[in-house]
């Protein structure tokens, strides 16, 4: 499939309580009751189909609005939710805003927390058309987990045509739960009459009215009285006998647009406009996505049996397979057992790129819909394993592999290659060895079959870097030839920057910016080329991490966790850094070792910007052990190529790989390190593109980065670069004070344009009494302190940096100048011993007043 085409995942209307229909009438009776539902922990509306169930549910959302007494989350569920984790994810994507596209995770522990996140308001969550559960559905187990679990600010409401299979008798007991009934539902004779004057019915139409409200809409707008089967006969056999044809077939599904119509009947010229033209019973959400009532559905089945229908629903299966709605498409290849077009459903599904657009919801929906023979098969086998790359990927490649064994065994040579690809995809990750292309792969790849041919084309790619081959590994990647040019796209790119050419990935930093780095390869090849302050990424970055946790999909989190920890190295937030390396580490015990070894890179980057250079280069080591450094370095050590050849004398064979621009400039940098501190010779610093200081920033630790730029201090752009890394001045006196270091004179040279800065700053109160403190509460500047002392503190707080004559003169006005600079400089004294703590370089320096 093209994923370029318009995605069509989960759609909005299952998020939205739907609109009005025209016979709708205020109910207060009904409402009164539902206003309860925020303070009740349960609330079940059962009656059977057309009783307005959902109508009335609608109009309680609407009411609250006006006058809210917390928020309503709505989730309509549909037979996709019998698998629990389809439920949770459209639950989660409920209760956290519904984003298209934006895959949720798939667990209790985040309904809960999610539910969590809205406190002090209080939510009700309503579950409308619960009936379409199966009753021995696993989604039961986990709604009652919910009534039992969701914080005391979270409300369940259930509405459906059959009762909940769940207890709730401690809830009646309590006298926590709300409960309306058909008889609750059903019209008094009041209520059908005001829909009779509402929709202006015809007199004949109001004569003994029915109770039954979707009765009574049929009846006003037919415009007589009639029994409900003749009434459905009229209403149907009214229209044209194409029109019903169309109609008893789109009933067949849940969303109607015009597209889909086309493909069912491409020649009619139909529209949802008139198509479904004056016909009762059918809501919208956007008036572009329309819903015929379940009792259409019920009562066009009878009209063609399936086998006429059958060349309509297989237009409308593949075109809804086109539009990425996999589900949907499954369904409606079931309805006429075309088990091969489930099996092509299955395979593209199962081709879609390994990351963040993965939904795993969907993948266990379609897996739920398999007849036995599907689920046990091959099918069933490559639907589970791509569900354990995201859970548990350490696991998927012998479940692939499972898949493979069984497609084989079943003669299906389009689910094997699917399970070769993922095979070949997933080994290098797995250890970065592995024993060449398998025959069969090569046969297949023969026969014609493009993901075969890919996946051979990867599989030589990655043994030619391993051995060094770069040159070959690359025109390899002119091999892949995917029918998708989504995958086409996701496999080049990862291909490229794996081999430290994020040149070549052709996407632009104000494309990454607009999607909010939402590919995570793009985005990392933006940041490896350079084109952003570290200072900006930072901002679109640290919001990924929580992002990518909400989907669950573990070997992505972990990858991009540990990227965006060296960000927040790059601005020198070391504390933040470390923090996000331990929660990817945590993530990392169950994925492949490629992936845990991103991990390993993030820490290595944080030991050496915080001065654990040892540390930093044991890491290494136990890297190497893993995935060898020589002679190509592997993905996870693009990021740490300054690192490992400028800290660790082992690795100097790096200057000998070939490696893209701005990778050259990491690996050289790292090399210029190593020259100064080996042979103090500083030529290869300034040698370096100092004009491209983010380019640096991203790959040099700040520490090592300020260590360069003294070395090629004469270099206007590298001293001047020393006044944009993170802690430069904290480094420079480092280097001053180590005697045994090649650049301290150097360094010394440089101290007085970088006064070294406390590393606890002081708390000033400005409001009522003038006091400073220190960070661990120590009183040093109070009301205490002498007069002059308080107002040249307060003046410095207020102003940053003074000229020394000016504040002389504003505080000593009726004094000379020079007296008044003595009368400064004692004051300046007494507020510097004011200000000293026992361990901490002086707050207040003679800089601080020029």
């Amino acid at each position: 499939m093209n994923s370029d085409r318009t995605a069509h995942t989960a759609p909005p209307f299952r998020y939205e309580p739907p609109t009005q229909p025209d016979w709708a009438i205020g109910r207060p009776r009904l409402l009164a009751a539902l206003a309860d539902r925020f303070e009740r922990r349960l609330s079940i509306v059962t009656a059977g189909g057309g009783f307005g169930k959902s109508v009335l549910l609608s109009q309680a959302i609407a009411e609250n609005r006006l006058d809210p007494q917390g928020t309503d989350v709505w989730l309509r569920l549909d037979t996709h939710d019998g698998a629990p984790d389809y439920f949770l994810s459209g639950l989660v994507a409920a209760l956290s805003g519904f984003e298209a596209g934006q895959p949720a995770e798939p667990s209790v522990a985040a309904a809960i927390d999610t539910a969590w996140s809205h406190t002090p308001e209080r939510i009700s969550i309503v579950l409308d058309d619960i009936h379409k559960l199966p009753t021995d559905s696993d989604t039961w187990g986990v709604i009652s987990q919910l009534l039992e679990q969701l914080p005391t600010n979270a409300s369940l409401v259930l509405s459906g045509r059959t009762p909940p299979p769940i207890p709730i008798g401690r809830y009646r007991a309590a006298g926590t739960v709300i409960e309306l009934t058909e008889a609750d539902l059903a019209f008094t004779p009041d209520e059908a009459l005001a829909v009779a004057d509402h929709t202006g019915a015809p007199c004949e139409a109001r004569d003994s009215l029915p109770s039954w409200p979707a009765m009574v809409a049929l009846t006003c707008q037919a415009g007589h009285q009639a029994g409900f089967d003749f009434l459905w006969e009229e209403v149907i056999a009214g229209l044209a006998k194409e029109r019903r044809e169309v109609l008893a077939t789109v009933s067949r599904f849940g969303a109607i647009d015009d597209e889909l119509i086309t493909a069912i009947a491409p020649e009619a010229g139909f529209t949802t406009s008139n198509l479904l033209a004056d016909l009762p019973l059918v809501e919208t959400d956007d008036d572009v996505v329309f819903h015929l009532h379940d009792l259409w559905r019920e009562a066009l089945a009878e009209v063609l049996p399936i086998a006429e229908l059958r060349p309509a629903i297989e237009r409308a299966a593949k075109h809804l397979a086109y539009r990425h709605q996999h589900i949907q498409a499954t369904e409606a290849f079931l309805m006429i057992d075309d088990h091969d077009g489930v099996v092509e459903v299955i395979r593209e599904l199962t081709m879609q790129p390994l990351g963040s657009s993965l939904d795993i919801g969907e993948i266990a929906a379609v897996l739920d819909l398999l007849p036995r023979h599907l689920e046990s098969g091959a099918a069933g086998e490559l639907l589970r394993a791509t569900m354990l790359f995201a859970h548990q990927p350490n696991e998927c490649i012998p479940a692939f592999e499972r898949a493979r064994d069984a497609a084989v065994a079943q003669d299906d040579e389009r689910l094997e290659v699917v399970a070769h690809w993922r095979i070949a995809q997933l080994t290098p990750a797995n250890g970065l060895m592995f024993d060449g292309v398998p025959p069969r792969l090569e046969e297949l790849a023969a026969k014609g079959y493009p993901i075969a041919a890919s996946a051979c084309a990867m599989l030589r790619s990655n043994l030619a870097a391993f051995q060094g081959h770069v040159d070959d590994a690359i025109a390899e990647i002119d091999n892949f030839c995917f029918d998708d040019p989504g995958a086409q796209r996701g496999s080049v790119n990862a291909r490229l920057l794996a081999l430290g050419l994020p040149e070549r990935v052709p996407v632009h930093l104000d494309g990454v910016i607009a999607s909010g780095a939402q590919d995570p390869i793009e985005a990392q090849a933006v940041w490896f080329r350079g084109e952003i302050a570290p200072e900006d990424a930072w901002l679109i970055a640290r919001t990924l991490p929580e992002q990518y946790r909400r989907r669950n999909m573990k070997p992505v989190q972990v990858a991009l966790t540990s990227i965006v920890a060296q960000v927040a190295v790059a601005i020198g937030e070391l504390d933040t850094a470390a923090s996000l390396v331990a929660a990817a580490r945590q993530d990392a015990a169950s994925v492949l070792i490629g992936d845990r070894l991103f991990v390993d890179a993030a820490d290595v980057m944080t030991l050496a910007a915080s001065g654990d250079e040892a540390g930093a280069c044991a890491l290494i080591d136990k890297m190497n052990q893993e995935a060898s450094v020589s002679p190509f370095p592997a993905w996870p050590y693009l990021s740490i190529l300054a690192v490992t050849r400028g800290l660790h004398a082992g690795f100097d064979d790096l200057d000998d790989a070939q490696l893209g621009p701005s990778l050259t400039v990491a690996r050289d940098a790292g090399a210029a390190l190593a020259d100064i501190r080996r042979r103090g010779d500083s030529a290869r610093a300034r040698q370096l593109p100092w004009t491209q200081l983010n380019l640096l920033r991203v790959h040099v630790p700040p520490r090592l980065l300020t260590e360069l730029a003294v070395a090629a201090a004469g270099i206007a752009e590298a001293r001047a670069a020393l006044d944009e890394i993170p802690g430069a001045a904290a480094a420079i006196h480092r280097l001053a004070s180590d005697r045994d270091h090649a650049l301290s004179s150097q360094a010394q040279s440089l101290l007085p344009g970088f006064p070294l800065q406390p590393s606890q700053p002081l708390r000033a109160t400005t409001l009522g009494a003038f006091t400073i403190e220190s960070a661990a509460g120590v009183p040093l500047v109070t009301h205490l302190t002498r007069g002059r002392v308080r107002e040249l503190a307060a003046r410095l707080v207020h102003a940053g940096s003074l000229d020394r004559a000016s504040v002389a003169a504003a505080m000593w006005p009726d004094l000379a100048l020079s007296k008044a600079r003595t009368n400064l400089n004692v004051t300046l004294h007494h507020l510097q011993n004011d200000l000293t703590v026992p361990g901490e370089p002086e707050y207040v320096t003679a800089d601080a007043i020029s």
